[in-house]
């Protein structure tokens, strides 16, 4: 009894460690392939100058996006709209810009700018000459028909064969 208790154990252990190899094989042979040839090649001395471009970068397109979605604010509070809901959330988008997390403050600056009340347009079915000022809306509020000329060659269509 003893002798199959151990040879289970064995056997569970063994399954252990081959689950193991087995779901950290691409990290096991990362290691092994950078310890066996490792970079010949150096990091270029203006990789940290580009590097430090790309994140000032980033860094300026987030903060004027932060500035134009607080000036929409600003626009929409001085027209009377109701967006203290939304100027509360500003604070946590300032500290994700802060901590670098620029995707992340994109999302919630573009939730920010969707919510943000805006004045409702004017819109009117389009006719076939929308050129024209001249339409007017009957009483059900759809444009007047404008009727067409007829056609001035003698077939009236092009026909289909040539």
């Amino acid at each position: 009894m003893k002798l199959l208790a151990i040879i289970a154990s064995a056997t569970l252990a063994l399954a252990g460690v081959a689950w193991v190899i087995i779901s950290k094989k691409t990290f096991l042979e990362r290691k092994y392939e950078l310890w066996k040839y490792p970079s010949i090649r150096q990091e270029s001395s203006l990789s940290g100058d580009i590097k430090k471009e790309i994140e000032l970068r980033k860094y300026n397109e987030a903060v004027r996006d932060y500035k134009l979605v607080a000036a929409k604010l600003d626009e929409a509070e001085a027209k009377g709209h109701n967006v203290a809901f939304l100027r509360a959330k500003m604070p946590r988008i300032a500290r994700l810009i802060s901590q670098k997390k620029y995707y992340f403050a994109k999302i919630h600056l573009n939730t920010v700018d969707v919510r943000i009340p805006r004045k409702k347009e004017q819109v009117r079915l389009a006719g076939d000459r929308d050129h024209n000022e001249g339409l007017t809306p009957d009483v059900k509020g759809r444009a007047q028909k404008v009727k067409r000329r007829k056609s001035k060659s003698k077939r009236g269509r092009r026909s289909k064969t040539r």
